[in-house]
């Protein structure tokens, strides 16, 4: 709060009255001073019996000069002076105080000295919840701060702060909160537009219907949308929303972290190390070097590596919601999905030949009943026999396998897996060692048959590759 102090001085030359801007906080009124409202801004003044007032010419100017309109009407010796509202810039006039000491001089007889208050302008300040509610409207002067009201809450987020400075609030302003999404709630990870979570009915609304529907070892289904191999995926739900994702070549994207498939290991660790918890793996397996699982509010991550490559890049990616992950009880696998889920890796694993195939350039292999049958007896036979070979106890080997059951080639190739469950696990431990993944890429073939069997004994994998 500013003040002005307005002097009248008196004479019957043409003297003006004088406008005084104090720089100095308004203190509170005291003993002695009477407030004048607006409506009493008049001045009176009495002159001396020698003085005729209509002899004499007043005027104000302010502290620049400038001349301020004034009425003046006389009573005898008695003159009263009122001024037009003083100015004073981005100030506001609130009220006249008159002093109790006199100002005296030639021809002025009463006490003439008064000060205008004033207060800087005064602008509104308006606190939202977020939405559209008033939290506060709080009155602030000119080039004050405003008060921030106690922080408002949103569940799931956290409050960081407000969207607009009001440290110096020169204008009404719109303040509103600043919300960051707590950890648990924040969506890192994406494909396709859609995210874990997403409804059943979004997936299909933007993918469509999936080529087929298949069984896991866990809480969710897979849909597979196989295309043309080049955007492959399989996506599994679970009580009608999205709690599974795996692909090896899909489009998918973290909103915080700048990982992609082909990527060096070294890098996607990197990447996730600060963020993620790593869920720690046996070192002294292979498989573990060619594998890393990592959690994030409630989301497993599960990074797949191509070891063989140096250095080791990013060769796939399955995600899932971790409350999901817990595996069927055997009674339940058994009775309801042991020969449904059988097929559904058989067919797995035959499309993810496809697609390593599809990315290096090289021709899809095709199906043959007789090749498929000829890869599921040599699974079944080492179940039953318990050993692992190429060759069986009895001495058949690729070749005799191929001819007993007719099939007609020009090459030959195979390769076994044991004491793995799904298509995707024996898939990337096949990739990763050199020999298998040269049957798998090889470009002379151009049809595979694969065989799974599983029981007490262990879990038996055979892929067969012939070119005709």
């Amino acid at each position: 709060m500013r003040l002005a102090k307005w002097l009248i001085f008196i004479s019957v030359l043409l003297l003006p009255v004088m406008t005084v801007y104090s720089d100095t906080e308004a203190q509170p009124i005291g003993e002695g001073k009477e407030i004048i409202h607006d409506a009493s801004k008049i001045w009176t003044v009495e002159f001396s019996h020698d003085v005729d007032p209509d002899s004499v010419e007043l005027m104000m100017v302010d502290e620049f000069q400038n001349e301020i309109e004034i009425e003046t009407e006389s009573s005898g010796k008695i003159v009263r002076v009122t001024p037009a509202e003083p100015y004073n810039e981005d100030h506001e006039y609130i009220l006249i105080i008159e002093e109790a000491s006199s100002l005296h001089g030639e021809g002025l007889t009463e006490k003439a000295m008064k000060t205008f208050v004033y207060e800087r302008e005064q602008y509104e300040v308006t606190f939202l919840n977020g939405e559209a509610d008033v939290i506060r409207i709080e009155k602030v002067r000119d080039g004050e701060s405003a008060e921030a009201p106690k922080s408002p809450d949103k569940e799931g987020y956290r409050f960081v702060g407000w969207d607009t400075d009001f440290s110096l609030v020169q204008e009404d302003l719109t303040v509103r909160p600043v919300f960051e999404e707590e950890e648990d709630n924040i969506q890192v990870f994406s494909f396709q537009g859609l995210e874990m979570g997403d409804s059943k009915e979004r997936l299909l609304e933007e993918m469509g219907d999936p080529d087929r529907i298949d069984p896991s070892l866990t809480q969710y289904d897979w849909y597979v949308y196989k295309g043309d191999y080049t955007e492959y995926m399989q996506i599994g739900i679970h009580d009608g929303v999205i709690a599974a994702f795996f692909s090896p070549n899909a489009t998918w994207a973290f909103s915080d972290r700048d990982i992609s498939l082909g990527d060096s290991k070294e890098d996607v660790e990197s990447e996730l190390g600060d963020h993620f918890d790593l869920i720690r793996q046996n070192p002294l397996s292979n498989r573990s070097r060619a594998f890393r699982r990592y959690e994030r509010s409630g989301i497993e991550y599960h990074m797949m590596f191509e070891v063989n490559q140096h250095p080791a890049e990013l060769m796939g990616l399955k995600v899932e919601l971790a409350e999901t992950v817990s595996p069927l009880n055997g009674s339940s696998f058994e009775s309801e999905y042991r020969e449904s889920f059988i097929e559904a890796q058989e067919l797995m694993l035959a499309e993810l030949i496809n697609v390593e195939r599809v990315k290096n350039g090289l021709s899809i292999l095709g199906k043959m009943p007789s090749l498929t049958q000829a890869a599921n007896f040599h699974s079944r036979h080492m179940l039953e026999h318990d050993y692992f070979e190429h060759v069986s106890p009895d001495g058949l080997t690729l070749q005799d396998r191929l001819r007993e059951f007719d099939v007609d080639f020009s090459l030959a190739g195979e390769n076994l897996a044991y004491g793995i469950r799904t298509a995707i696990d024996a898939h990337q431990g096949l990739m990763n060692s050199y020999r298998h993944r040269e049957n798998i890429l090889y470009v002379a073939y151009d049809h595979v048959g694969i065989g799974f069997e599983q029981g007490d004994g262990g879990t038996y994998w055979t892929q067969k590759f012939i070119a005709e």
